[in-house]
């Protein structure tokens, strides 16, 4: 841990290089109600990528020379690589999908967005991981390409104990789920499986917050003195880089699955797909989850690891190997208007996702009409009675008096500052750049 370090300049591009989860819907089918939808989604995402790829084990080499093509292909293929990338004359080569988000350029110059997700621009740059660049590769094409602030590192698994606990908590998890007085265990086991990701990636330099004579005061620290107590703290036991590579892997997995169900592809979000035509794609799901098999094998070997610790069994005796894709559905009815919005029929019962609202109670006031996925649209609105949103008002104002308890006793209360929350709507909006996006691709069509 000692060697592994962070320089500033770095550090800042390594924050501009961390994305999380990609969740989009594939534009041809938005607000279209598609029969006949599989659901498949990755075993622990996450904690698989985990314990199953190489991370940055080392302190960063930054290239100052100009490289060849060999050069720089090769360096992709053998390290993790970190760079900053500006491309020229940027175009989508696959319709159905957009990796790079907007939002993550820090330069972009004459784009056309799909919700928020590049599809063509004159000029972009952005920084990424070489397994970002691969996946854009697959996507993307452009006139030409600048590269600069090269780093690499040289990779490994992580740490065996590490590693071991992570299994751990995963098989313990998996043991307990669906037991009724586990249920605590469990909840404890998910929890901690999911923190070993989230303290990966907590950022080492963050805002001080100081109470001083009744007054809250937030201080931006100095990054190179922030880093240098990161640096040099011997109870350290994470390197902030593990946790970029963690989503970086994470993405790269769920786009193979993207690119190779191609126009059947409906939605993704970070670790699940849905899509259409199963029959047609079930060899990738199967070849795919040998590769896993494989990668366990390679890891259990190198950690000194039994193979059943990736592979535990569920109560009811199933295997559930960390890592590989596993049936999530299968919808008779599914519709979706972008990002965290859709709603699908199962086995009768309308089940929606809708960012911002309750999602049993939307189902339920949704379920209430004779064509609920017509009600499903763009201009959406939910009554306060069964959205689950709550509108707080905070009060800053000494207030005092007397609150009565259900039971009718009264109590007399002084508070120096409250909070005030009450049942809102919901409402449904869509960006007119998407909604335009949208009617030119079925123009097109």
């Amino acid at each position: 841990m000692n060697e592994l370090t962070l320089e500033e300049e770095e550090f800042k591009q390594l924050l501009r290089a961390f994305m999380g989860g990609h969740t989009h819907a594939n534009a041809n089918y938005v607000e279209q109600v598609i029969s006949d939808v599989w659901s498949k989604d990755f075993t622990s995402s996450y904690p698989a990528v985990m314990v199953l790829e190489k991370f940055p084990m080392s302190k960063a080499h930054l290239i100052t020379e100009p490289m060849t093509k060999e050069v720089f292909s090769q360096l992709l293929e053998t390290r993790a690589c970190l760079f900053d990338i500006t491309f020229y004359d940027i175009y989508h080569k696959l319709k159905f999908e957009h990796p790079i988000s907007r939002s993550k350029c820090w330069e972009c110059e004459g784009e056309v967005t799909d919700n928020g997700r590049i599809v063509f621009a004159d000029k972009l740059s952005i920084t990424v991981t070489e397994q970002d660049y691969f996946t854009f590769s697959k996507f993307y094409g452009w006139s030409k390409c600048e590269i600069s602030n090269f780093r690499w590192y040289y990779k490994q698994y992580l740490p065996h104990e590490f590693v071991k606990a992570i299994l751990g908590l995963y098989k313990q998890k998996t043991v307990l789920k669906g037991i009724i007085k586990e249920e605590i265990n469990y909840m404890i086991s998910k929890n901690m499986l999911n923190a070993s990701y989230g303290m990966s990636v907590t950022n080492p330099v963050r805002d001080t917050i100081d109470y001083e004579d009744g007054v809250y005061k937030s201080t931006k620290p100095c990054i190179s003195d922030a880093l240098d107590i990161y640096n040099k703290d011997v109870k350290r036991f994470l390197f902030y880089p593990w946790g970029v590579w963690i989503t970086a892997y994470a993405r790269r997995n769920l786009f193979t699955a993207i690119e190779s169900i191609g126009n059947d592809f409906i939605y993704s979000d970070t670790d699940s797909i849905k899509y259409i035509n199963e029959f047609d794609h079930r060899q990738y799901f199967e070849e795919y989850n040998k590769q896993i098999d494989e990668k366990i094998k390679k890891a259990a070997e190198y950690h000194n690891i039994e193979i059943s610790m990736f592979s535990p069994l569920t109560q009811d005796g199933k295997v559930k190997t960390i890592g590989v894709w596993d049936d999530d559905g299968h919808y008779d009815k599914f519709k979706t208007l972008g990002a965290k919005r859709y709603m699908y029929l199962e086995d009768g019962d309308y089940h929606i996702t809708l960012a911002g609202a309750n999602k049993k109670s939307t189902a339920k006031y949704l379920s209430m009409f004779n064509k609920p996925f017509d009600h499903f649209n763009r201009n959406l609105c939910i009554p306060k009675e069964y959205s689950g949103r709550l509108t707080i008002t905070y009060i800053d104002d000494e207030t005092s008096g007397v609150v009565v308890d259900y039971k009718g006793k009264p109590y007399h209360y002084h508070e120096l500052s409250s909070i005030h929350m009450e049942p809102s709507e919901y409402n449904l909006t869509m960006s007119d750049e998407f909604i335009n996006y949208l009617k030119g691709v079925r123009e097109i069509e």
